[in-house]
């Protein structure tokens, strides 16, 4: 489970990946918490979501499964439009 990196698969790919072995594990009898599964996720990463991760620990409250994953698609999303941006950019750069 901490060994898991989203790499180049869509965010709703890598959770569901994650979420596999979490049931996996649970299936084996090894209890896996919500915290392990988010702590995992995070740490899977790539640098680009840096401000996501830091966002989600720095929090006070505790942050339910739905939410962490709703936040992760936001900021795939808000990454994807950077980068489009960016890229658009360059294109009109090269013109």
């Amino acid at each position: 489970l901490h060994t898991v990196q989203k790499g180049g698969d869509s965010m709703d790919k890598y959770l569901l990946r994650i979420k596999t072995i979490r049931d996996q594990l649970m299936a084996a009898g090894e209890y896996v918490s919500d915290n392990d599964v988010m702590i995992a996720a995070l740490a899977g990463l790539p640098r680009e979501f840096a401000t996501i991760r830091t966002v989600i620990l720095a929090r006070d409250s505790n942050v339910s499964m739905k939410e962490f994953r709703a936040l992760l698609i936001g900021a795939e999303r808000e990454n994807d439009v950077v980068m489009n941006s960016l890229a658009h950019n360059m294109a009109g750069l090269y013109v």
